[in-house]
């Protein structure tokens, strides 16, 4: 289908429609007094003059791309107009190129721009210009337009990362706001809430595998942050409630018993209740050499070994998320090697005559082996007082007895009794009735809090007996 030509050369007429004989004509960027080329021919090859001047018969041959302002004058500098103009190459649509300039001020060619309202501009975002922030976009060299995306509020300024280098971009133009609209497919927005179940991902190979969020068992008017380490986790990791631990079991090691300590897998909440530290598989440490990080090797944090009770610890750096085992004489504040910043206590240890003493744990429960038995009192009548006995310090325990008692063969009774070391109106009594001159024994066992310093108080009234610890429960900070 044909369409009317315009004519090749343009002729200028003055006020009277008389031809423009030497006239000028300066041609600018619309709104501005920044000069804009013009040419003689359609390859753009051959420049104007800027101003053109006007043959006799007031006539020029001007090619041009996208918005001017003409203004126009006679031979002698009168003003005879000053008019926005356009070239013809389409009807409200226009391509320009690839973008140059910088990533949030970008030049076009914009080759028929005209300002008009719903007007079209295509373009391709030039190598390294992906926006940063918000963008303004000037089509043929004039002054930057603002670009807006259309969002659920309304059209707001970009933010940077909508226009990407490489894609192509299409802006409409807004006349009321006197800005863009970007009309590329925006990223989708995702929601900012989930009703309960309804966020869930799920495994690639198996969509039936999945994993819900649910937040029904916080409280009314609550919320909980979820915090992902700079490390790899496991679900199971977040699992673990303040005071949490599980396994990490302690034993004399077989073939060194007196100065290895084995410690099986498991894991445990840090003492602040930061993070969970992980110990993936079982380790042995030796308590007599100074730290050093993985199994067989040293476990003491400072100082030489000696004959106390050491305190045993999970520990962990949390740039790496690696984790060891520590043994150090404090109960609450080891010294920990350089880039360890967390640790929980999981159990303590006696040394004594230069070996660790034999025990036996069962969750929190330690039982020393019979080969490590020594009486902690053995005698007859004694009046309430302190008495040392056979648990760690720096920790409060339960510590279980066994306790042998014997009567006098008089009638009057013989009891044992255990108070508590720190609360000292708690007691526990063991004891044998009377026989007349038969002399009476008892055998059982009792159990009662320590102080730290591993004492209970014990009386004993009238007849002897002995009485040994052996074991104690330690809740080690649950």
């Amino acid at each position: 289908m044909g369409t009317i030509l315009p004519p090749p050369e343009i002729v200028f007429f003055d006020a009277n429609g008389n031809p423009l004989a030497a006239g000028t004509v300066q041609t600018l960027v619309p709104n501005t007094t920044t000069s804009k080329q013009t040419w003689q021919d359609a390859a753009s090859t051959i420049l104007n003059t800027n101003p053109i001047v006007l043959d006799a018969a007031g006539r020029a041959i001007v090619y041009g791309s996208g918005t001017y302002r003409f203004i126009v004058r006679d031979s002698a500098g009168n003003l005879i107009y000053d008019q926005v103009t356009s070239d013809t190459a389409g009807n409200g649509l226009g391509w320009g190129g690839t973008s140059t300039g910088t990533p949030n001020a970008q030049v076009i060619a914009a080759s028929n721009f005209t300002q008009q309202d719903g007007q079209q501009i295509s373009f391709i975002v030039g190598p390294g210009l992906t926006n940063t922030s918000g963008l303004t976009v000037a089509p043929g060299g004039g002054s930057g337009i603002p670009v807006l995306q259309d969002l659920q509020a309304g059209p707001t300024p970009l933010v940077g990362g909508e226009v990407v280098a490489g894609n192509a971009v299409t802006l409409i133009f807004d006349q009321a706001r006197g800005a863009f609209h970007l009309l590329s497919e925006p990223a989708p927005i995702p929601p900012n809430s989930f009703a309960d179940g309804s966020f869930r991902i799920q495994n690639t190979s198996d969509i039936t595998k999945q994993i819900a969020f649910d937040a029904s068992a916080i409280a009314t008017g609550t919320t909980r942050t979820l915090t992902a380490p700079n490390a790899n986790i496991t679900i199971a990791d977040a699992a673990m409630g303040q005071g949490y631990l599980f396994g990490c079991t302690l034993s004399n090691d077989a073939v060194t018993p007196a100065s290895v300590l084995d410690i099986a897998a498991g894991q445990a909440r840090n003492s602040t209740n930061v993070d969970n530290l992980i110990l993936t598989s079982a380790v042995t440490k030796n308590t007599s050499a100074s730290w050093a990080v993985g199994s067989g090797n040293g476990s003491l944090d400072t100082g030489t070994i000696g004959n106390n009770t050491y305190h045993v610890f999970l520990i962990m750096r949390t740039d790496t998320r690696v984790v060891d085992v520590l043994t150090s004489l404090s109960a609450t504040n080891p010294t920990l090697p350089a880039n360890y910043t967390l640790f929980r206590r999981i159990g303590s240890i006696i040394r004594t005559a230069g070996s660790i003493q034999l025990f036996v744990q069962d969750g929190d429960r330690f039982t020393y082996t019979a080969a490590s038995l020594t009486a902690d009192y053995s005698g007859g009548s004694r009046a309430k007082s302190n008495l040392s006995v056979n648990v760690p310090t720096g920790i409060r325990v339960y510590a279980k007895f066994s306790i042998n008692i014997s009567g006098n063969g008089s009638s009057v009774a013989s009891t044992a009794h255990v108070f508590d070391g720190t609360n000292t109106n708690s007691v526990v009594s063991f004891g044998v009735g009377t026989n007349g001159a038969i002399v009476s024994t008892a055998s059982g066992t009792l159990e009662q809090f320590t102080n730290q310093s591993a004492q209970v108080q014990l009386s004993w009234d009238n007849s002897g007996g002995n009485m040994t610890t052996i074991g104690f429960l330690d809740t080690r900070g649950r």
